[in-house]
């Protein structure tokens, strides 16, 4: 009976982590710490075993690197105790270890082909949202994110994820899944974050391929792919939304090229804190600044003296912001090559786990399930935030954990079901 009980919760915590993000925001970073929490607990009591994969270390070593290196950023001679609070938010890379032991001590075999049935389930969630943010204020959709940003994210990566679930052969839940799709494709739309507009289309390309991949009916998957392929296309390209910001975006670099004022405030901050951020990190390229001086430059009148770039002389005014809507370049800035090393290691883990992973029935859905993920974090680091957003590593490393449960243990020596 326990046991029984202990399953059925751990099933209800996977689909909760499928369903909350877009919904319930840093509700899935309190779930996913709490699981940490329970893990580390299995740590200490001998009666609790866990049989690690070896492609979880892809997954933890990535992390534990990540994590490692922005703390010894911290390691300089200005460093204060209050330096430390700097380490809040790469601790939850940390904890990737503590989550996948709790979960490994457990019957785990048919969880990530759980929460991927599950994901569709979460944009019914988000219809109040849309019918409150978008129809009735007007505004960019944030939802539970509580950022549009993190929450276009979401529906980047869930909007393939919803298509992948259309090999289902129950007639019930592919309407549904369907249906998810186009949900999480208007929050998309209304959430306004074009580097995301762009991320979805690769990751349609490939929940489409993927769908190709594993269907016998080969012939209706490429008319179906084609029809929802076009549906796509004139929707966004109907919608008033996509057209303006593409249409401001389109100026902003004329603009740039004509070198005449760009008008486009968001662009005008991106290239602004680009800038900025180039002259700093080529000062310290392989030191950085530390974790914890990041909002330090931001907020600095100086430029260092250099004599490679003529702009860095400029006061770029960019003082508000908390990190430089590039996750590379901040990565520079806070700990150097090296700071770039392990976010560059830690971002592609997924995608080395799943090419890397035995084949079996479940790898078709894993490869596409970590190159949708990578393809949005990748688009996300080039204009806005890699790491560093409680809600958006959250669900890097959820996706990470679940992806490599995907994998049986040494001790499991059954076929894993398919995803």
């Amino acid at each position: 009976m326990i046991l029984w009980q202990k399953s059925n919760i751990i099933k209800a915590i996977t689909v909760g982590l499928a369903v909350l993000p877009g919904a319930a925001g840093s509700a899935v970073t309190i779930i996913f710490a709490g699981l940490a929490i329970a893990g580390l607990v299995g740590v200490f009591r001998k009666n609790v075993s866990a049989h690690f994969s070896k492609y979880d270390y892809i997954i933890i070593y990535a992390a534990l690197g990540f994590f490692g290196v922005n703390a010894l950023s911290l390691i300089r001679p200005d460093f204060e105790m209050d330096d430390l609070t700097a380490l809040v938010k790469p601790l939850l890379f940390l904890l990737a270890y503590c989550v996948i032991r709790f979960f490994r001590s457990t019957d785990h075999d048919t969880l990530f082909a759980l929460f991927l049935k599950a994901v569709p389930f979460g944009a019914f969630l988000l219809i109040p949202w849309m019918i409150y943010e978008a129809f009735y204020l007007g505004s960019r959709m944030e939802a539970g994110a509580g950022n549009a940003i993190p929450f276009a994210m979401i529906c980047a990566i869930m909007i393939p994820i919803c298509l992948m679930q259309l090999r289902s052969k129950q007639k019930a839940y592919q309407l549904m899944s369907a249906v998810a799709c186009i949900i999480f494709f208007t929050c998309l739309i209304y959430a306004q974050t074009r580097s995301m507009y762009v991320a979805v289309i690769p990751n349609i390309v490939i929940a489409l391929g993927y769908l190709f991949y594993v269907s016998k009916q080969k012939i209706k998957i490429l008319l179906f792919s084609a029809l929802i392929l076009m549906c796509s296309a004139v929707y966004a390209l109907n919608s008033g939304i996509v057209a303006e910001r593409f249409a401001k975006l389109t100026q902003a670099y004329a603009a740039l090229h004509d070198a005449s004022e760009i008008q486009d405030e968001s662009v005008q901050h991106r290239i602004a804190l680009l800038k900025k951020g180039v002259c700093f990190a080529q000062h310290r390229p392989f030191t950085g600044y530390g974790l914890s001086n990041r909002k330090d430059i931001l907020k600095s009148q100086d430029i260092p003296q250099n004599g490679y770039f003529e702009f860095c002389g400029q006061n770029h005014g960019v003082f508000k912001y908390s990190h430089f809507h590039n996750g590379f370049l901040t990565a520079v800035i806070d700990a150097g090559v090296f700071g770039l090393i392990v976010t560059i290691a830690m971002l592609l883990a997924p995608l080395t786990l799943a090419l890397m992973s035995p084949r079996d029935a479940v790898k078709p859905a894993r490869i596409a399930t970590a190159l949708c993920v990578t393809s949005v974090y990748t688009a996300a680091a080039f204009t806005n935030l890699l790491f560093g957003h409680d809600l958006i590593d959250a669900i890097f490393l959820i996706f990470a954990v679940f992806l490599a449960l995907s994998i049986p243990g040494p001790s499991k020596t059954h076929k894993t079901n398919t995803a």
